[in-house]
């Protein structure tokens, strides 16, 4: 992934995506960012009803498939989790995790997909060394 679409994704104002599990510091400006990462990946994402906890937490425990840059990889979402310091059960800051069986891709923005679900694009942190598993922060306006 290039680093514009990085910003693209730190910048989305209404969907509110970081990328705080990497502990990389936000750009202090990113306007027209969401307009950059749309017209370089027409399959990007920004609709902020896309990244609400109730839609991911109603698909906990099911697969997705995490496409981009020629990869695609089957990962389940294992946890949809409150985010330290927010509102228990908050609709808009919470951190998805998600696992493989087959080490998956490098940290970036990647589209998840899965059937009757609105693909979505999310920045993806691996974890572990064997990148079988994943975080995607969700940090929505307060």
């Amino acid at each position: 992934m290039t680093d514009v679409s990085r910003r693209s994704v730190i910048g989305v104002g209404a969907a509110g995506l970081a990328v705080g599990a990497t502990g990389v510091t936000l750009p202090s400006a990113v306007a027209g960012a969401p307009a950059v990462a749309q017209a370089t990946d027409p399959s990007y994402t920004d609709a902020a009803s896309l990244y609400r906890r109730p839609r991911f937490a109603s698909r906990k425990g099911r697969y997705f498939a995490l496409v981009g840059s020629g990869t695609r990889v089957a990962v389940r979402l294992t946890q949809v989790d409150d985010l330290e310091g927010d509102a228990a059960g908050s609709p808009t800051n919470f951190r998805l995790t998600f696992t493989t069986t087959v080490a998956g891709p490098r940290q970036g923005t990647y589209s998840l997909r899965r059937k009757n679900f609105v693909t979505t694009s999310l920045f993806v942190v691996p974890d572990d060394a064997s990148r079988r598993s994943y975080t995607a922060i969700i940090n929505g306006p307060r």
